[in-house]
Formats: C-alpha cells, sequence, structure tokens
C-alpha cells in the first residue's frame, strides 16, 4: 500500500501545467517516475509496471529536446519522444537485470487521428519478454487492451477475479506463430 501511496503522490507531482494553463503530463517526467520505481522492485521476485503515456494526444507539446526534428511535425516528434524515454525505461531495466524477466508492453488506447488511422481500432501493441514471447513474432489476430488482466494472471498463476471478465487470455497470440484469436468479434 505505502508503494501505490508514493506512487501517486509521485505522479501527481509530475504533472504540469502547459504555457495555455492546461493540464499536460510529460513522458520524461512519468518514465523518470516509471524508473525510480524499479529500485525497491529488486526486492521483490516479479515485476508488472504499467506505464500509461498520455502521448501522442493532443495537445501536441513535443519536450524542447525532441521539438522540430520529425518530417511528420509535432506528433512525429513527441512519437520519438516517447521512442527515446520507453528507450531510457528499458536501459534501467537492463542495467537493474531486470530485462529478461519483465513483461514489456508498449500500445496505444483509441490510437491518434494522424495520417488516415482507423481511428483506434488498429493501435500499436509491442510486448517483449525474453524466454516468453519470440523475438520477431508478428500477429494480426484480433485482441483489446482489457486482454491484458487475464492474459497477466495466467502467466503469474493468479486466480482470475470472481466478476465476469470481458477480457480473455492472449496468451498464444504473444507466444505462438499464427495462434488465432481467442476472440470472435470485438465490440467496443
Amino acid at each position: 500500500a505505502s508503494m501505490l501511496i508514493s506512487y501517486e503522490r509521485a505522479k501527481a507531482e509530475a504533472l504540469g501545467f502547459d504555457a495555455r494553463g492546461g493540464l499536460m503530463e510529460r513522458a520524461e517526467r512519468l518514465v523518470a517516475l516509471a524508473i525510480g520505481l524499479l529500485f525497491p522492485v529488486l526486492l521483490i521476485p516479479m515485476l508488472i509496471l504499467m506505464l500509461a503515456l498520455t502521448a501522442p494526444h493532443v495537445p501536441l507539446d513535443p519536450h524542447p529536446d525532441h521539438a522540430g526534428h520529425s518530417k511528420a511535425a509535432e506528433y512525429g516528434d513527441v512519437v520519438e519522444e516517447v521512442d527515446a524515454n520507453v528507450g531510457r525505461l528499458m536501459a534501467t531495466l537492463k542495467r537493474l537485470n531486470l530485462d529478461s524477466d519483465t513483461l514489456v508492453i508498449v500500445t496505444s488506447d483509441n490510437g491518434p487521428w494522424f495520417e488516415g488511422s482507423t481511428g483506434g481500432y488498429r493501435v500499436p501493441f509491442i510486448a517483449r519478454q525474453p524466454g516468453r514471447i519470440p523475438a520477431g513474432l508478428v500477429s494480426d489476430a484480433m485482441a483489446i487492451n482489457i486482454d491484458l488482466l487475464p492474459t497477466i494472471m495466467s502467466w503469474t498463476g493468479s486466480p482470475l477475479p470472481a466478476t465476469e471478465l470481458d477480457g480473455l487470455d492472449i496468451s498464444r497470440l504473444l507466444t505462438a506463430r499464427g495462434a488465432p484469436s481467442p476472440h470472435d468479434e470485438l465490440i467496443l
């Protein structure tokens, strides 16, 4: 419980206001917070870190270190900033010898509106866990973010909650080439 309280306090401190007075979460601040939370994890046997960045949602406000670099304008700058910060997180996992034992998932919630996007029905989903997820595995089978809870519960050997879940275990999609989706359809 104290870790959760510390996280909530640190997240609140990571929030800032942009020049227009609007609330923003800088990927850089949240990744720094996540990295800071890794050190106490060295004392426990398993790590699940959910880092939900708001980028690349509007308002697009890239960090000055990333502004003006991408051919895709501010949107591309923000995507490059997210990439750099995920790289920082991965480097820290490696430095702490946690990179092989940690499931890392990079995804989006409802997708961007950028350049002919499908409007959130197809979003990036990258998963990495050496020894469990084969490198280079690609799937076009249906899955949805709510599938993560039953999948992680399965991987940790934890019982599912007593309540009915809409998500399904997608372990086979993450570990076996050509595996079918556990879903016949998805309704958003």
